[in-house]
């Protein structure tokens, strides 16, 4: 499939979802976003993916692969946020400097089922796959893909235990002299626990805010 047709599919998938309830925030200065304003930027906008959880053939002893996915399917899904794009930060409250750039690439990860995990990696019933233990793995395989370039490896994770947002948040290099940028088209954030894989694919082009990539 040509990169330009890819595009295509992928802004007929995206648009419709970022029309709705984000069109306001868009438009509104941050000190007016209402509360589903920030629900939108936080659970349905451009920073934000579901991926589905899958067990990778390489580990799980099967040959056999998904052709989309490149592994084999559960009945979970993760949800990934980018969470040092700018809007994620002003609705968080972590900043109100909108010209502010963070000198590392934040992602987060939720929605992780613990339970389902620590039975695929062979706890015994009732043993349970620590937080901390999985953002430790997670520190370990994450990776933000791009392609034909070097993969960006995650330098640290830990368990954010939010009331609202259970979260493990992850820390990359962002590199000074290549940075992630709109001439990438899209990125992917790859990450592995035990048996299990996730990746969240991004196009940039809906991440611009302001008329700037806002990574």
């Amino acid at each position: 499939m040509s990169r330009t047709r890819r595009d295509f599919l992928i802004a007929c998938s995206v648009l419709p979802q970022l029309a709705g309830a984000t069109a306001r925030w868009l438009h509104e200065k941050p000190s007016n976003w209402r509360p589903d304003d920030i629900e939108a930027i936080l659970n349905h906008s451009a920073w934000v993916r579901e991926a589905p959880l899958e067990m990778d053939p390489a580990t799980a002893g099967s040959a056999k692969k998904v052709k989309q996915g490149q592994g084999l399917p559960t009945d979970f899904t993760v949800l990934v946020r980018w969470e040092s794009g700018l809007p994620v930060r002003l609705a968080r409250g972590k900043t109100s400097l909108p010209g502010e750039q963070l000198d590392h690439y934040e992602v987060s990860v939720s929605r992780l089922p613990l339970a389902f995990l620590a039975a695929i990696s062979g706890r015994k019933p009732g043993e349970d796959l620590g937080s901390a233990e999985v953002a430790v793995l997670l520190a370990k395989s994450t990776t933000i893909e791009r392609t034909g370039k070097d993969p960006l490896r995650a330098e640290h994770a830990e368990w954010i235990n939010a009331d609202f947002s259970p979260r493990i948040s992850i820390s990359f290099p962002r590199p000074q002299k290549d940075p992630i940028q709109l001439a990438d088209w899209d990125v992917a954030v790859v990450g592995r626990i035990g048996m299990s894989m996730f990746r969240a694919r991004f196009p940039l082009r809906p991440m611009v805010y302001r008329g700037k990539l806002e990574l």
